[in-house]
């Protein structure tokens, strides 16, 4: 029981940032996992009313193109470069949500983020052997995994929107 009292409180003290509105009580043991109903947009949001890359306009209602014209006469930006910008965020957005930067070490703990932050999916993983560490060593061996999956996500993250930058600048250039 004390190896869960410790797993408990570890994985805790990590979903913190991801559950802090949550009910009490709601924490679960060995994996840990978050997702919202939130939607992050680089511009202000048509989120799943953006079109898509091979959509054209006229398949668009007049509704839908006055909108679009008009977020995009608000941003200003011509309706092309607004369907542009749509097009690039929702591409990067789903290469984020996409990465998997793992942490740690396969034999005691694993950590594992998307590229959202805060994580939309974070999963640890703790072996009977990471356990067997003892809390002190388990705690330090958390904390690393933490700080490496972090670190590569945030990189790799980095990385979704430089691509999504050269997807702009060549489709400009076009």
């Amino acid at each position: 029981m004390k190896t869960g009292l410790v797993a408990t409180t570890i994985v805790g003290v990590l979903a913190v940032g991801s559950s802090a509105f949550a009910p009490m009580g709601m924490a679960r043991r060995g994996v840990v996992t978050s997702s919202t109903s939130t939607q992050r947009s680089m511009f202000g949001g048509a989120g799943a009313a953006a079109p898509k890359e091979d959509e054209a306009m006229p398949d668009l209602t007049d509704e839908q193109k006055a909108n679009m014209e008009g977020q995009a006469k608000m941003m200003g930006m011509s309706v092309e470069e607004y369907s542009l910008a749509m097009q690039a965020r929702q591409k990067m957005e789903e290469a984020i949500n996409n990465i998997r930067a793992v942490g740690g070490n396969e034999g005691t703990v694993t950590v594992e983020y998307d590229g959202n932050a805060p994580a939309k999916h974070m999963e640890v993983t703790i072996t009977d052997a990471g356990k067997a560490l003892g809390k002190a060593a388990l705690e330090q061996e958390i904390l690393s995994a933490v700080a490496t999956a972090k670190a590569e996500a945030k990189t790799a993250s980095a990385a979704a929107q430089t691509s999504m930058m050269e997807y702009i600048k060549t489709q400009l250039e076009k």
